[in-house]
């Protein structure tokens, strides 16, 4: 679906679909990087196009075109959030909670 929004949308603009390091066919990062990373990195990439882009983004990547329109308001024409994730107090400190996992791998096959 999204290649398809891709096509269709860059008959008309360019169109950047950059891969985040370590996520879909790219390496990962030598080194854990923050979102602050991450905004930066992308923001770089805007740039050089010089032109004003709109940003789509999905789940926690909406977190980076969030960074990037509040960091560079100029850049950004429009931005649209799609499952914008939201935790409460106790889903943080959750997700914070390491469980270490069973040697055997059990947890794996439930």
């Amino acid at each position: 679906m999204l290649s398809e929004l891709l096509l269709k949308r860059g008959r008309s603009r360019l169109v950047l679909a950059p891969d985040t390091p370590g996520f879909g066919e790219s390496a990962g990062p030598a080194e854990s990087p923050t979102i602050a990373d991450y905004v930066n990195a992308l923001h770089e990439t805007i740039a050089k196009h010089k032109e004003l882009v709109d940003l789509l983004d999905n789940h926690k990547g909406v977190l980076l075109s969030a960074g990037i329109a509040a960091c560079n308001p100029e850049s950004v024409r429009r931005l649209v959030l799609i499952s914008v994730p939201f935790f409460d107090t106790e889903s943080r400190t959750s997700l914070r909670t390491v469980t270490p996992l069973a040697e055997d791998g059990s947890a794996l096959l439930a």
